[in-house]
């Protein structure tokens, strides 16, 4: 449901009952631990296995919810999933000769043959 509230604002409003407390729980963290992590291997930082065991430690122990790390894994799985997904579909909507084409297909490929990492 979208309202106008005039201005340029709208209120949103989404209820999916399926995936409510998945969403909030897994996906959620797994997303910013997955974002975290390709910071980090983008970057090149050299200790990054490290950094990244560490920071997941931190968010594990602080979260508040009793959360696993396979459960974490599982978001950053599907972090992953979802950002190659979306380089697959912007990459089939761009004309041959466009050269971020080749970019993103490269990406998917990268993802695909596990150069880029889960978490």
């Amino acid at each position: 449901m979208l309202e106008d509230l005039g201005d340029d604002k709208y209120l949103q409003t989404t209820i999916d009952f399926d995936n409510a407390q998945r969403y909030f729980f897994i996906i959620d963290p797994g997303c910013v631990t997955w974002v975290a992590n390709m910071e980090l291997w983008l970057d090149q930082t050299p200790d990054r296995e490290e950094r990244l065991a560490a920071y997941e430690t931190w968010f594990l122990d602080e979260y508040g919810w009793n959360t696993t790390h396979e459960e974490l894994l599982q978001g950053c799985t599907y972090r992953r999933n979802y950002m190659t997904w979306v380089a697959k579909v912007s990459a089939d909507a761009m004309l041959p000769f466009d050269p971020r084409r080749h970019l993103l297909e490269y990406l998917v490929h990268l993802s695909e043959t596990g150069v880029v990492p889960y978490c």
